[in-house]
């Protein structure tokens, strides 16, 4: 029941200290204009060997897009980090 009512939730109406959120749901969020990550001033990736594989990587570069504060600060973190997994993230 919790699932579907985050589903209607406008999340610009909230002011946030931190999101957690799947990179699909956080795009989902933007695309219906739901929330506005224009001021972000730290962006914190997990799990990133597994958020750069290509099919999730649209997802990730959306948000990445959203995400346009000049001074923000992206971070990654893994246990694992493969070679093309670096490349992309330079």
């Amino acid at each position: 029941m919790t699932k579907n009512l985050l589903r209607n939730v406008d999340f610009s109406k909230f002011p946030w200290d931190i999101l957690i959120s799947t990179p699909l749901r956080l795009r989902l969020a933007i695309k219906k204009k739901k929330i506005d990550l224009n001021r972000v001033e730290f962006l914190l990736l997990d799990e990133s060997d597994k958020l750069f594989e290509p099919e999730l990587f649209k997802q990730i570069d959306s948000v990445l897009k959203a995400c346009s504060n000049p001074s923000i600060i992206h971070s990654l973190f893994s246990t694992t980090l493969p070679d093309f997994v670096e490349v992309r993230a330079r």
